[in-house]
């Protein structure tokens, strides 16, 4: 990018956002990675679904400090707590990763440039990285890059496959065609696939997807290959749901996107690996996949804005209602939360 463009990104504001569940201090090093790369954001944002306090109590520090700004919140879902962090970001641009990675120097920079530079994309992905890990006993989900491109062509929007562990989006872009699914993503109904989901919606909205090389975070998200099964199994159940919506709400163009997924990545490797004892892991992969077409085609849904309808939920436990500090509640949609120190 040109010099011109690279001063204009550095005055936009930008938000930083980590949504958490139950995975207690482990945030915390996501934390200091980001306050060390620094990156001129405007304000860091934790969302935190869990259970107890265990997470909070480790950020206490940067709490009392104004360095994070806390929500928590009694509901469930990685599609759920992103549209909430949108929902309470003081900037148009919010930049997500997970509390199991860790940012590079430059990550945010090179969002905000693209972001900046191209007024039409709404949704920027950046590498992920895997952390060293022995790769005999198990794995750890990745997403390379090997050059920054607009995905404008067919063949590249349907090779986008960012994921959520590092991307950047257009706040009022994305509340403006309903926010992240509430079903999706880990924790919620369909497991997994608001990423993917997002990416779809956009396309069909007209808003454009950029991937960039030289945003990139370190994830630390190890899977034993027994894990490792379960997270594939609720990876294509959300991949079957995500893919049924559009069909459901007459958009046809979904349609190429659907085959070069379930051909690509699920059908053709099973055929190939049929005459070894791979093929199960194929065969789980269309198992879960038209598993989760099937009960998305079913489910109640927003037919205009491509999500599905989801029941309002109250807080899980009785810590939502009596052990949170100075008076804090639960976030509920619509309602005023504080930033840190106000």
């Amino acid at each position: 990018m040109d010099e011109v463009s690279q001063a204009a990104s550095a005055h936009v504001s930008i938000s930083v956002a980590i949504c958490t569940c139950d995975r207690g201090a482990r945030i915390v090093e996501a934390v200091r990675s980001i306050l060390a790369a620094g990156g001129g954001y405007e304000e860091l944002i934790v969302v935190d679904q869990s259970s107890t306090l265990e997470t909070h109590d480790a950020l206490a520090s940067f709490i009392a400090q104004g360095v994070v700004r806390w929500i928590p919140s009694g509901t469930r879902g990685s599609g759920r707590s992103r549209s909430i962090a949108l929902e309470a970001a003081a900037s148009d641009l919010v930049a997500f990763t997970d509390d199991d990675c860790s940012v590079l120097p430059g990550w945010l920079e090179a969002h905000t440039r693209v972001l900046t530079e191209f007024p039409d994309v709404a949704v920027s992905y950046g590498a992920v990285l895997p952390a060293e890990h022995d790769e005999t006993s198990g794995y750890i989900p990745d997403y390379a890059i090997v050059a920054s491109k607009r995905c404008g062509s067919l063949r590249d929007r349907m090779n986008a496959r960012g994921i959520g562990a590092n991307f950047a989006v257009r706040r009022q872009a994305i509340l403006e065609i309903g926010g992240f699914d509430p079903c999706l993503g880990a924790g919620a109904k369909y497991f997994s696939a608001e990423d993917r989901d997002l990416t779809l919606r956009c396309f069909f909205a007209g808003l454009g997807v950029y991937e960039c090389a030289e945003s990139q975070v370190m994830h630390d998200g190890f899977r034993g290959w027994s894990h490792g099964r379960r997270h594939t199994s609720n990876d294509w159940f959300g991949l079957g749901a995500v893919f049924a919506k559009p069909l459901r709400a007459g958009r046809l163009a979904a349609l190429p996107y659907l085959l070069h997924e379930f051909v690509r990545f699920a059908l053709l490797p099973f055929l190939l690996a049929l005459p070894t004892p791979a093929k199960q892991k194929g065969f789980m992969r269309i198992q879960a996949f038209l598993a989760g077409f099937a009960r998305g085609w079913s489910a109640p849904m927003d037919r205009a804005r491509i999500l599905f309808k989801a029941e309002v939920e109250m807080p899980p436990s009785i810590e939502f209602k009596l052990e949170f500090p100075r008076d804090v509640v639960c976030w509920e949609k619509g309602e005023a939360y504080p930033s840190a120190g106000e």
